[in-house]
């Protein structure tokens, strides 16, 4: 019997050859799971930066007196500025700038592969209403505002006076 001193490297080597074909099995499969996903699955980036929000001055320039000192009212300006940070409009400029710097990129290129890959195969009338579109391609500013709105999260940090806006694409 062996003890635990004089087990040998040969004797690893023994059990890792019985067992050799399920080792590889299993590797090669998890390998070939990946591929498989990594092809499938689009990837998620994500940009977040924090934004400071100024209180306004709570004492007067002139008198010095003390104007507000009101923690309900600093949190509805928080909340105020993450609307307007989502502002329509704002987020139609954002896209014009975008467009114009030729850096929106609505669907990633594997993902535009894959649609157009289903679109190919999928059996269906025509849609008039998609045909247009269709035409039209990326100049529907709505479409575009609506994706942006889509991806981007803004919200107040709790307990601060920090704004957290992120984008996930």
């Amino acid at each position: 019997m062996f003890r635990a001193e004089e087990i040998d490297i040969k004797h690893y080597g023994i059990v890792l050859g019985r067992w050799k074909r399920l080792i590889l099995g299993v590797a090669g499969s998890c390998m070939a799971l990946a591929f498989i996903l990594n092809l499938v699955l689009q990837p998620i980036y994500r940009a977040s930066t924090r934004i400071e929000i100024t209180k306004e001055p709570t004492r007067s320039p002139i008198t010095g007196e003390l104007i507000n000192d009101d923690y309900q009212s600093d949190a509805v300006a928080l909340h105020t500025a993450a609307e307007l940070l989502t502002n329509r409009e704002l987020m139609r400029r954002v896209a014009r700038t975008l467009k114009e710097r030729e850096l929106l990129q609505m669907n990633a290129p594997r993902a535009e592969f894959f649609r157009r890959l289903r679109e190919r195969l999928a059996f269906r009338a025509a849609d008039p209403a998609a045909a247009v579109e269709e035409q039209m391609g990326d100049a529907l500013p709505s479409r575009e505002v609506d994706w942006l709105l889509s991806v981007v999260d803004v919200r107040p940090i709790p307990e601060t006076r920090l704004m957290r806006v992120q984008v996930d694409h």
